[in-house]
């Protein structure tokens, strides 16, 4: 008899599509797959928690009601139990799954894939549900408002439709190749999540967010220590107050977070710190025309366009000097 070659994680996978119980609360027994997880090392919970969002995303995609919502319960029912796995062990998991996340983006060559909705769905939105294994809490926007007095884009209760899609977030990494112990800041960290996928690959990178929202960024200051991310913090900051001054990095993130004269203050900063620093903006969503407009006339290189054109990546006049003594000393 042939051996079964398929890893843990799939042979639950196809144990659960090839079930012929009803995907309904009733029907589908979370108890016989939590027997299976018990035994999954944190690599197989990786997988499990990988290949299931893509496959439920697919499903989704060609119609495929019943497998859509069978997947949709393994995804729920792999959630809770990691909800409740010891910490040490979370960890391990948290960091094996952005792990394998990366390893499918750059393997598959998101700037390559073919420019269609469905194609972009695949990855863009796949692996959302990462949040709640985190525990991003986007319902403590539900009650916020903000002040007619307050001209910063806050997108009160927007949750994640308005966040970073974990696969811009790895390729826009993978894109700028940063070096051991170089610091990232996120300029509108919202709840944390380019600061947590960064974080738990690059265990070596500081990474600072600053977010104009407090409950915001306790929750994520909660989440790095639950995480055990020391590499990752967040700060209540108005980016646009005038004692505010943006500190040394190597790379700075913006996704659309504030007002077009917060954006004025903040970019002659780094414009400034350009000038003798060699730094990376990267930018998505309005961001993108709005930084391009402000950087003309200054030295500054598009270095790429990533995610269908919906990532900028743009180096310091600095940069290149840096670039070529590097290649020489090497």
């Amino acid at each position: 008899m042939n051996k079964d070659l398929r890893s843990p994680a799939r042979l639950v996978i196809d144990s659960v599509l090839n079930s012929n119980e009803a995907p309904s609360t009733n029907g589908f027994s979370v108890e016989r797959f939590i027997d299976d997880l018990v035994s999954f090392s944190p690599q197989d919970l990786a997988e499990l928690f990988v290949e299931t969002s893509l496959e439920k995303v697919r499903a989704s995609q060609v119609s495929e009601k019943s497998r859509a919502a069978l997947l949709a319960k393994l995804s729920l029912t792999l959630v809770s139990y990691l909800e409740i796995e010891e910490p040490e062990t979370l960890r391990e998991v948290l960091r094996a799954i952005v792990s394998k996340m990366n390893a499918y983006i750059t393997e598959i060559g998101i700037g390559s894939i073919a420019e269609t909705d469905s194609a972009k769905e695949i990855y863009y939105r796949a692996f959302d549900q990462l949040d709640e294994i985190l525990g991003l809490d986007y319902s403590l926007d539900q009650n916020m408002a903000s002040s007619k007095d307050q001209p910063e884009r806050l997108y009160e209760g927007a949750g994640i439709g308005v966040q970073t899609s974990y696969a811009s977030i790895l390729m826009a990494l993978d894109r700028v190749q940063l070096p051991q112990a170089a610091k990232v800041v996120d300029l509108g960290s919202g709840y944390g999540r380019v600061g947590f996928a960064i974080g738990l690959l690059r265990p070596d990178l500081e990474i600072t967010g600053y977010e104009y929202v407090p409950h915001r960024v306790d929750n994520a200051n909660d989440v790095a220590k639950a995480a055990g991310l020391t590499n990752v913090h967040f700060i209540t900051q108005d980016l646009a107050a005038a004692d505010f001054k943006i500190p040394k990095a190597d790379v700075f993130y913006m996704y659309d977070p504030f007002s077009r004269e917060t954006y004025g203050y903040v970019l002659d900063q780094l414009i400034a710190m350009g000038r003798t620093t060699p730094i990376t903006v990267i930018t998505k969503g309005r961001a993108n025309d709005w930084v391009t407009d402000a950087l003309k006339g200054h030295g500054w290189q598009t270095e790429a366009s990533l995610d269908s054109g919906t990532v900028f990546v743009f180096n310091s006049p600095t940069f290149a000097v840096r670039e070529e003594a590097s290649n020489v000393s090497v």
